[in-house]
């Protein structure tokens, strides 16, 4: 059955360390294949080689990610806008960790004709559950061969909602807290992945923890495109003085370490403002910044 993925999971191997699309790192072999195209969409354009599915992961500039299993995804809300296809094909929103296809994480599955849920792929015995009672509600809510609107919460205790075009599918998904929360040291990624080409997305806003950062938002919509105006903060790592630069005099900018602590604040001063952590331990830390359109985000490393 020719299949299409859309997935959020951990694949950490095989990523490639540059990416065509800033904050996006396409697996191994595709960076020339994912592009973000005039209309600010999110495009896999070329073949689906040289591994069985073609896939993008970003940790959201460390949102869902820190290195060290801190970051995990409950807190974690996705707005987004994805192609449905009409056509035996199914689209997989994975959230996992720990670098294998699999392995550990909640799969959410959408086609045009149901929606489901299973943890750690494992289907059957009440591992898996549709999320749906009405079937008919929801496929006249789906958009074949267009843009859907997805929208995706996971709660503190792991229930995950979802919504399609403005449709609530009635059966939250209970998911267990180790399907979701790593219980070792882990660096988990969050993946894009299909397996034919025509692929795309758009208007990708993600809120966690009281930040919210958007990707392949058109500006002219008054949404700040993050990937394309995300924070320059150089060099990264350094050993202490970093340099924060196109960021307007009088924004104001806060630095907090990996348990969410706050080290530092004040205010940019000029378009190169120098942010001096010689005195701070070596470590990851966070810089946030209010902006016009909301708050930004950009994962630091003092060595």
């Amino acid at each position: 059955m020719k299949k299409i993925i859309f997935s959020f999971l951990v694949l950490a191997v095989g990523f490639t360390a540059k990416a065509q699309v800033d904050g996006f790192f396409p697996q191994f072999g595709q960076d020339a294949q994912w592009a973000v195209n005039e209309q600010f969409e999110l495009v896999f354009t070329g073949d689906v080689a040289p591994a069985p599915t073609a896939s993008i992961a970003t940790t959201f500039e460390g949102m869902v990610s820190d290195g060290i299993g801190g970051n995990d995804f409950t807190g974690l809300n996705m707005k987004f806008d994805c192609i449905i296809f009409d056509a035996a094909t199914n689209t997989q929103i994975l959230l996992g960790y720990d670098g294998t296809w699999g392995s550990k994480g909640v799969s959410l599955e959408f086609s045009q004709w149901l929606c489901q849920a299973t943890f750690d792929f494992s289907y059957g015995a009440g591992n898996d559950k549709w999320m749906i009672v009405d079937p008919s509600s929801y496929q006249a809510a789906v958009v074949k061969n267009g843009y859907n609107a997805f929208e995706i919460n996971v709660d503190a205790t792991g229930l995950i909602s979802c919504k399609l075009n403005g449709y609530v599918c009635d059966v939250p998904y209970q998911a267990p807290l180790a399907s979701l929360k790593p219980t070792a040291v882990s660096t988990f990624f969050v993946v894009f992945a299909n397996n034919i080409t025509g692929f795309k997305m758009k208007n990708l806003i993600v809120t966690k923890g009281g930040v919210t950062n958007k990707y392949f938002v058109d500006p002219s919509s008054g949404i700040k495109n993050a990937s394309h105006q995300s924070i320059d903060i150089y060099p990264n790592p350094s050993k202490g003085v970093f340099t924060i630069a196109n960021i307007p005099a009088g924004q104001k900018y806060q630095v907090t370490n990996m348990l969410g602590q706050q080290i530092e604040s004040g205010v940019i001063k000029s378009n190169d403002h120098k942010l001096d952590l010689t005195s701070k331990q070596k470590g990851v830390y966070f810089v946030t910044i209010d902006g016009i359109n909301g708050k930004m985000v950009k994962k630091i490393m003092k060595d």
